[in-house]
């Protein structure tokens, strides 16, 4: 995201969540996995309002994997994120 900042760009469009999925392991923790599709997000630059809109491929869509904690608020806390562009698991 520093990088957006350094060259004053934004992103804007719309980003859109899929095919989630929670697992209780036990012991205060879980994972979460979903789906992004990113076909409708695109890079803004600040500075000329001009936005960058790339075609859909299938490096729009993006799988991630998170392990989840539960801190002592109760509140569940990402403690590590994998992710993979391009996944099978996210194609239409």
């Amino acid at each position: 995201m520093k990088r957006f900042v350094d060259h004053k760009a934004r992103t804007t469009g719309t980003y859109r969540f899929y095919n989630e999925s929670v697992t209780l392991r036990g012991s205060g923790s879980a994972s979460l996995t979903y789906c992004e599709d990113q076909g409708k997000a695109y890079n803004k630059y600040v500075k000329t309002g001009k936005v960058d809109k790339t075609p859909v491929t299938k490096n729009s869509y993006i799988f991630y994997n998170t392990a989840l904690k539960k801190n002592s608020d109760g509140v569940w806390v990402t403690q590590d994120m994998l992710s993979e562009r391009a996944s099978s698991k996210c194609q239409p």
